[in-house]
């Protein structure tokens, strides 16, 4: 990582995880081998997030939102 990277810290299952600004929730979930089901984010495809599969949940916000 570059010096004034923007990291963040994220809690996935009660455990805490870094990320780079850039890294989507899914992505460091699979980089640490959390399952986390999705239909529309394949490889190769856009990422559409149509299907609302893989919503999560945060302090922020009262309401789910998908990954992709």
């Amino acid at each position: 990582m570059s010096p004034g990277t923007n990291i963040k810290t994220l809690k996935i299952d009660g455990k805490d995880f870094s990320a780079r600004q850039d890294e989507t929730i899914l992505a460091v979930a699979r980089q640490n081998k959390i399952f986390i089901p999705t239909l529309c984010n394949l490889r190769g495809l856009t990422n559409v997030g149509a299907c609302r599969l893989c919503l999560v949940e945060t302090k922020a916000r009262t309401n789910f939102f998908p990954l992709a």
